[in-house]
């Protein structure tokens, strides 16, 4: 069956950007990557938790709706605005995922819910030191961001022997930063 004027008389297979290189030119091979562009951050290097860098991750978008399907089990206590609750548990859901190299996933949301104490009644004084903590975390990312680099890594690893006393140890921190 003769071809058409239309089809290219060349297999699909052959490389198209021969066609474009000058005669006696080869395409370039790829330099390795290294860390040194001017957006570059070497996380290693930075010292000092206050940068406020934040961490590498997708967006948190799909973190909040996530929280949407853990909202009803939210326990709120007295004075605390549920869209500043859910912001920051997003943010602190991100930071776990991001750790992982993965996007958000519900046990994220759990892990974060927990941290703050929002899986449970309040026992420990929580309704004294949360509500003053959250407030106004839905519309100032600084605030979000000095919580979020404040929770020890061995906390957002979850590797800590006694995981009990650790988020206790830095609840008493939190209650000294505001």
């Amino acid at each position: 069956m003769p071809t058409q004027d239309f089809i290219s008389p060349k297999k699909i297979d052959s490389p198209r950007h021969d066609q474009n290189m000058p005669e006696g030119i080869d395409t370039p091979v790829p330099q390795s990557w290294r860390l040194g562009r001017p957006g570059d951050v070497d996380h290693s290097a930075v010292k000092d938790n206050s940068a406020l860098l934040g961490h590498a991750g997708p967006n948190n978008g799909f973190a909040l709706s996530l929280i949407k399907l853990e909202s009803p089990k939210l326990n709120l206590v007295e004075h605390e605005h549920r869209h500043d609750v859910e912001v920051l548990l997003s943010e602190i859901a991100m930071r776990r995922s991001s750790n992982y190299g993965r996007a958000p996933m519900i046990g994220d949301i759990r892990f974060a819910m927990h941290l703050l104490g929002y899986d449970a009644e309040p026992t420990q004084g929580e309704e004294k030191w949360r509500p003053r903590l959250v407030s106004g975390c839905g519309h100032d990312e600084h605030r979000r961001r000095i919580i979020v680099n404040s929770i020890p890594q061995e906390i957002i690893d979850d590797s800590h022997a006694n995981m009990h006393d650790a988020i206790s140890g830095w609840w008493e921190k939190l209650e000294d930063l505001f």
